[in-house]
């Protein structure tokens, strides 16, 4: 009889570079390639409409790819475990491969699944696919984890980065299998909230990932931090998905690297955009050594730390109508296309917490609601570093400024006015702070503040005195 292997995707969408993939095409005559969408599925992870768009879109262009290779995307909709079991006693396959992901909730389930299949005989591999390297592997010289990027980051960059294994030449699944068609949104009856959804899938990825070497990658450094400007590679969503491997991504800008003709600012960028991938790695390998993030702060002495529970502010600036333009624009470009500028994340997410002085983790959730990109770590890691709250966490007493962050990230104002269009006749020497700007120029500039645009809702000054008291009582406090 035919060895059979299902391999089960989940955030590995590609054919390319796919660990538990390649490997059961390696070993089995039969693979039966499955995605499973879970209506139990933790609601923290799964509840954006806009991600669901995305990957529905992804799952199509893998279900086509896949034919192409001589195979279907398997779909089945319910409990993995059940399904899985059905599909194991259906097809009489012999294993199940499938790639690790870090989140708690879905570890467990891991555990369940494993004891229930091998139970019938099944044996169930876990492959390594999401990261550039297994977080059980880099540890520091006491077999601990790292808590501090930069040395989380010599360390990994020591150790070679494994070459990505080329897609399966074929693959053959068996006839006769039942499966049910890709679902669409109006199935789960939602809608995504972002106007847009950009492509998803892995042929979408990789003309991303060319044109982001070819052009922008050599200027990076300079680029990544300006938000009117396409300086960032727009890969998240992609690699969230795992539409794009990290691992290829990594060696196509290492080959960038090694060009005679990259001068140093070209390859001071191309080693900033490699550090990012590593951050990506150091916030996986956080959640998966420290599930607790997952809960509450990485620092439990933060816990303690009370917040107002102001709903109202909350609501404003999940709208974008704090008054502070580039706060505003940034909350703004989240609800019209579910992506943010990376620099305006910690802007905005600064002036959550040490100007609103609310909970890191409402904005958490609130991001995780409209992100393309929305990954449990990344998220997790990022907000909890703007909250002070976290490993290799911004100092409490550090707090973003949004007028000077605005006047130094978006100089004219163009970022602003794209997504704040009250703002576009304001001149650029008020953009930033159109409360300044004299009465008498306020109507004609169609700017009157409280009735075109709202006033800043709270004075940065006070509320960073405030909040850097807030911090220092808890901190000073014995855990």
């Amino acid at each position: 009889m035919p060895r059979t292997i299902i391999h089960w995707f989940r955030r590995d969408l590609r054919l390319t570079d796919n660990q538990a993939l390649f490997a059961a095409c390696q070993q089995a005559e039969f693979v039966i390639p499955v995605f499973i969408f879970d209506p139990a599925q933790p609601q923290r992870n799964w509840n954006s409409t806009n991600r669901l768009a995305f990957l529905l879109d992804s799952l199509r262009e893998l279900d086509l790819s896949l034919r192409a290779n001589g195979s279907f995307l398997v779909v089945r909709l319910g409990n993995p475990e059940e399904e899985l079991d059905r599909l194991v006693t259906e097809t009489g396959a012999v294993g199940l491969f499938v790639n690790r992901i870090v989140d708690p909730a879905l570890r467990e389930q891991g555990r369940r699944l494993t004891a229930r299949l091998q139970s019938l005989g099944c044996e169930v591999r876990s492959f390594q696919d999401a990261m550039l390297h297994d977080p059980r592997h880099v540890l520091t010289q006491g077999r601990q984890p790292y808590t501090v990027f930069t040395p989380y980051k010599r360390t990994a960059l020591s150790y070679s980065v494994a070459p990505a294994k080329p897609a399966p030449e074929q693959i053959v699944t068996p006839a006769g299998i039942r499966t049910e068609d890709i679902p669409t949104s109006e199935y789960f009856q939602v809608r995504a909230t972002a106007r847009t959804i950009p492509a998803g899938g892995e042929t979408q990825a990789g003309i991303l990932l060319d044109g982001f070497v070819a052009d922008r990658l050599r200027r990076y450094g300079e680029g990544r931090d300006l938000p009117a400007v396409p300086g960032t590679s727009q890969l998240s969503p992609y690699l969230h998905f795992g539409c794009l491997s990290v691992r290829a991504a990594f060696h196509r800008a290492n080959r960038l690297l090694q060009e005679a003709s990259l001068d140093t600012a070209g390859r001071a960028s191309v080693e900033t955009w490699i550090s990012e991938l590593v951050w990506r790695d150091f916030y996986m390998q956080i959640l998966y050594h420290f599930p607790h993030v997952e809960q509450g702060a990485f620092k439990p002495v933060y816990d303690r730390l009370v917040w107002s529970d102001n709903r109202e502010h909350f609501e404003r600036w999940c709208h974008g109508q704090t008054g502070f333009p580039i706060i505003d624009a940034g909350m703004r470009q989240l609800q019209e296309t579910g992506w943010m500028h990376n620099r305006v994340r910690m802007i905005t997410a600064s002036f959550l917490v040490k100007d609103l002085l609310l909970n890191w983790q409402w904005g958490e959730q609130h991001f995780m609601r409209h992100l393309l990109d929305g990954n449990l770590a990344a998220n997790n890691g990022g907000w909890q570093w703007a909250a002070s709250t976290g490993t290799d966490a911004q100092p409490y007493f550090r707090v973003f400024n949004p007028i000077s962050q605005g006047q130094k990230f978006d100089p004219q104002g163009v970022y602003v006015k794209r997504f704040v269009p009250e703002l576009k006749a304001v001149p650029e020497k008020w953009i930033h702070q159109p409360w300044e700007l004299p009465s008498e120029y306020q109507k004609p500039f169609r700017c009157r503040i409280g009735t075109d645009y709202p006033a800043p809702m709270v004075d940065h000054a006070r509320q960073r005195s405030l909040a850097i008291e807030m911090f220092k009582e808890v901190s000073l406090s014995k855990a």
